[in-house]
């Protein structure tokens, strides 16, 4: 199934995409993940061309993709779950052969508010008196998907208060005014510097396998 869903961004997803912080911590991107996925099943999608300023895009086909737009900054992450749509576009994700619901969105939201085992004393969990119990299962069996899963974590930026501070060090290419950060971890982390501004469907492009490759054009003479 191919889909291209565009939808308003809820302040409340804003503020979980673009905080005040540089996002380093996993349980973030888990959070970001499936409070979206919840809401997404709650509206119907827009025509991604009508929407004006921030805006949300999700894009399946050979990828699960989720964009955020701000002004200054995009956001994509990979969606661990399969996907379908009703009769009004709006989508409703799938594990392991169920459908997640309200509920069940939920339980997992409420969960991924820990970081910890602290959950294991909430409340909620009571109605699962024990582990045996399939609803149970079907949580603890999606959560732990969520945990492992890959969320392929993309950020395009324009920087100018990082590039000025480069700048003044004399490492005018170590930090680009446009450039996209790869990856979550800082042991894994990298940018990718850009010439300038590109848009939301430029950024969209490069992360989509369908499309022609976007190529590395590294300039000759750079002051290492």
């Amino acid at each position: 199934m191919k889909a291209t869903l565009g939808f308003d961004l809820p302040k409340q997803l804003h503020d979980l995409a673009f905080p005040q912080h540089l996002i380093k911590d996993r349980m973030e991107l888990i959070r970001l993940c499936v409070k979206t996925c919840r809401e997404l099943t709650l509206y119907t999608p827009q025509e991604i061309n009508t929407i004006e300023k921030s805006k949300l895009v999700l894009k399946r086909d050979k990828m699960s993709r989720i964009f955020y737009f701000s002004e200054k900054k995009y956001l994509s992450i990979s969606v661990p779950l399969c996907m379908s749509l009703n009769e009004n576009n709006t989508p409703w994700f799938h594990y392991d052969g169920y459908t997640i619901d309200s509920e069940m969105w939920s339980k997992i939201i409420e969960r991924s508010n820990f970081d910890n085992d602290e959950w294991m004393d909430d409340e909620w969990c009571l109605a699962y008196p024990t582990s045996s119990d399939p609803a149970f299962r079907r949580f603890e069996d999606l959560y732990r998907h969520l945990l492992s899963a890959e969320y392929g974590y993309v950020r395009y930026d324009h920087d100018l208060a990082g590039h000025r501070e480069s700048l003044a060090k004399g490492k005018e290419h170590h930090h680009p005014l446009h450039h996209c950060d790869i990856h979550l971890a800082s042991e894994s982390t990298f940018k990718i510097g850009l010439t300038g501004k590109i848009s939301e469907h430029q950024f969209i492009e490069i992360l989509d396998n369908e499309q022609m490759r976007w190529y590395i054009n590294r300039p000759r003479k750079v002051k290492k």
